[in-house]
């Protein structure tokens, strides 16, 4: 079990590669023809036809009336792959870990009418695989959509995995994350060997994202920050406190 972990750990780290062009993007009169990219949209197109180092190639588009902010990780913006089940639901076939430091964050803007590509690894080294409908994803809050499909060997213990690492945390809804934190569930969050497990106070800290219902999202970061956990609470003045930040900035 452990060694799978630290195989998925450094998949995880080696999924995607830097980005190809400049911060600024190229023209769209540049696109390549086979790529799909209606007017007026923003676009993830994939070209499906995989590299000899087990990469696809993203083509991120944007096609708006205004610049999209990509949040990004040492120049790449966070694209997962997701696999379809035999329900037809969409599961990220890919686990996350979360930078250690924060050095490697940063954002630019991709202008009106550019595009950029990146690279991003899909190939599996697990022995539990099967041939599925997949697609990627963005995985940050200006950039949450989904590319067209494509078909690839994913692994299934590679998706149990990704139900309960950090990112699973941070996209859950505001009932699942108070299941967590008021323990109701038990989550066995999946982290590097080297680091805690602290689901309670991932789930605080993904209180402070801006999908959530604000008045219930800063109700609940008030009662926490005087817990009786000081981990938590103080967690929870943190998120608070960047909140107020936050929205003081937009006025």
């Amino acid at each position: 079990m452990m060694f799978r972990i630290f195989i998925a750990f450094l998949f995880a780290l080696t999924a995607t590669h830097h980005l190809s062009a400049e911060p600024t993007g190229m023209p769209v009169v540049q696109l390549p023809v086979n790529i799909a990219a209606d007017d007026g949209e923003f676009t993830l197109h994939v070209d499906w036809s995989k590299k000899p180092d087990g990469t696809v190639t993203a083509y991120i588009v944007n096609r708006s009336k205004k610049p999209i902010r990509l949040y990004t990780l040492y120049d790449k913006c966070t694209l997962k792959l997701e696999a379809q089940n035999s329900a037809g639901e969409w599961e990220r076939a890919q686990v996350h870990y979360d930078e250690l430091c924060g050095a490697g964050f940063g954002h630019y803007d991709l202008q009106p009418n550019t595009w950029i590509m990146q690279s991003h690894g899909i190939a599996h080294s697990g022995t539990h695989q099967e041939r599925r409908p997949v697609r990627l994803r963005g995985y940050d809050v200006n950039f949450r959509i989904a590319s067209n499909s494509g078909i690839a060997n994913v692994d299934i213990d590679v998706i149990e995995d990704a139900k309960r690492d950090t990112m699973a945390i941070r996209f859950a809804n505001i009932d699942e994350l108070k299941d967590i934190i008021y323990e109701r569930i038990k989550f066995d969050l999946l982290v590097p060997p080297y680091l805690p497990r602290r689901p309670r106070q991932h789930a605080v800290w993904a209180l402070g994202a801006p999908h959530h219902p604000h008045d219930e999202a800063m109700k609940l970061l008030r009662d926490l920050s005087v817990d009786k956990d000081q981990d938590l609470a103080a967690e929870a003045k943190s998120v608070l406190a960047q909140k107020r930040d936050h929205r003081n900035g937009e006025r």
